[in-house]
């Protein structure tokens, strides 16, 4: 957990989860702020698009003391931001002594994070206890598999030996195609016997992240707060607006993605090293079963270079 400034002038905590799965956000409104409902949404709805930006699943709890008109029920214009958020007010009854509902907790529509809470009156408070269960299991990391042999290691007299026992040179075949074959087979078994096939398991990472730039950040905001808005009313006007919104975001996003691998390259100018990873980057990222396929591309290739020195000597 870690604070953040208020929300201009409500007192308000921000955190997430070590794995970025979980974010939770308290906010309490005073009753003697003075703040009209609508400028509390406002802000809210600013800092709610942020929020929403990040990895996490958004829980929001607090007392925000902005009861509805009727019993059991918020206000209707923070309902209705809510509702543009894709987000779900949780708590059913009343949490004062009053009969307001003034304690909330929020999730988004189809969340499963949060059961259905209860009010359990404490009975030295005006305020009720809100209790609810939420899901924070322990996620999985992901985990991939992959082969490879250590043809480093290979010992070229041993791997001719063993090659010149195989039936690709004691009976070779008169068939191209199955001679080919047979050719694959002798080089496999060969291969099995000096370096065998090795099975590795690695827990995966999240891919490193692309900083945006101001301008993509904003782009982003506005084409959200263009799809609320189309979402809430169906209107062509608002499709056609968050479409554009999408291009222009889009175009944004690049751009920024562009100018971040230029800068990259360009403070790596000095450094041949570091150059070639970002490009390697770039080009093939991580993937390990392009390294495997070139080694063993290699090996075939000595393998080729081995069998053909075997058949020039039987030939003379």
């Amino acid at each position: 957990m870690y604070l953040t400034p208020p929300l201009n002038g409500f007192p308000l905590e921000l955190g997430t989860d070590a794995r970025g799965q979980k974010t939770k956000m308290t906010v309490h409104r005073p009753t003697v702020h003075g703040v009209p409902v609508g400028t509390f949404c406002d802000q809210l709805s600013d800092f709610l698009d942020e929020v929403l930006s990040l990895s996490g699943e958004l829980t929001l709890c607090g007392d925000l003391n902005y009861a509805g008109v009727n019993t059991g029920r918020v206000d209707i214009q923070l309902e209705n931001l809510l509702f543009s958020c894709h987000l779900v007010q949780r708590v059913r009854g009343a949490t004062h002594a009053a009969g307001n509902l003034l304690d909330v907790v929020i999730t988004a529509e189809r969340s499963t994070i949060c059961l259905l809470p209860i009010v359990v009156d404490t009975g030295f408070s005006d305020h009720k206890l809100v209790l609810t269960d939420l899901s924070v299991g322990r996620v999985k990391s992901s985990h991939r598999k992959f082969q490879y042999r250590k043809v480093k290691t290979t010992d070229a007299a041993a791997f001719g030996d063993l090659f010149c026992t195989q039936p690709v040179v004691t009976s070779p075949s008169t068939d191209v195609n199955e001679y080919v074959d047979q050719l694959e087979r002798s080089v496999l078994a060969v291969l099995d016997v000096l370096v065998p096939l090795k099975t590795v398991t690695k827990r995966g990472g999240r891919p490193s992240s692309r900083l945006l730039s101001e301008v993509a950040v904003n782009a982003k905001r506005t084409r959200r707060r263009l799809e609320r808005r189309w979402n809430s009313t169906g209107c062509e006007a608002d499709h056609v607006a968050y479409r554009k919104a999408c291009r222009h975001t889009n175009l944004e996003i690049t751009r920024s993605r562009q100018s971040f691998t230029q800068q990259r390259l360009t403070e790596a100018a000095a450094d041949q090293k570091a150059q070639c990873k970002i490009i390697k980057e770039l080009l093939h990222g991580d993937d390990r079963r392009k390294v495997v396929q070139s080694d063993e591309a290699r090996c075939l290739s000595s393998v080729q270079q081995i069998f053909h020195g075997q058949a020039e000597a039987h030939r003379h």
